[in-house]
């Protein structure tokens, strides 16, 4: 019995993190909640493009950093700005949107780095074109390189509205359907 237990374990910590983000911040912010094992992600629409606000901790992203230090090899990290750089380059070859007809939307970085907000997260900005409204988010490569048990939260602004899910390594691409 107990073992059944433990396995339900993460899902109660995400529905307790669920309903204390549903009821502690006001409708009209952005909410931002993360811990080790979980980041946040938060869609915002600007003009045609989707733009995605990461946040992981620091101590999080230097851990899937270290993971994935093969994929650097000869790259000089000592230069001003490489380390964010290759962070989000990190980041962005590990996340995928799609339109909701399966087409690969484009992709940039905008930044990455220290969050203004909080010294100890890590902000990653992404903006995706899309050719419709609806789309398909896959950040299971990120959440799996990092860890088993990573769970990302994902907020879809739209307007004053917001929607939220959760997703984990384990879970299937996010359907996330935008309103005209």
């Amino acid at each position: 019995m107990n073992k059944n237990l433990n396995k339900l374990k993460p899902l109660f910590t995400c529905l307790t993190i669920y309903f204390w983000l549903i009821y502690s911040a006001h409708p009209e912010e952005i909410k931002v909640f993360v811990q080790e094992n979980i980041s946040s992600a938060n869609f915002v629409k600007i003009g045609a493009d989707n733009v995605l606000y990461l946040r992981f901790l620091a101590t999080d992203i230097e851990e899937i950093f270290q993971k994935t230090m093969k994929e650097r090899i000869g790259i000089d990290l000592m230069r001003s700005g490489a380390l964010e750089n290759q962070i989000g380059a990190m980041v962005l070859k590990r996340i995928f949107l799609s339109s909701d007809k399966g087409q690969a939307c484009e992709k940039a970085l905008i930044k990455s780095g220290e969050d203004p907000s909080n010294d100890e997260l890590v902000l990653i900005e992404i903006k995706f074109q899309c050719e419709s409204l609806n789309f398909i988010y896959d950040p299971r490569e990120l959440l799996t390189t990092h860890s088993q048990r990573s769970w990302q939260i994902i907020i879809v602004s739209e307007g004053s509205d917001q929607k939220e899910y959760f997703v984990s390594s384990e879970s299937p691409p996010l359907n996330i359907k935008r309103s005209d």
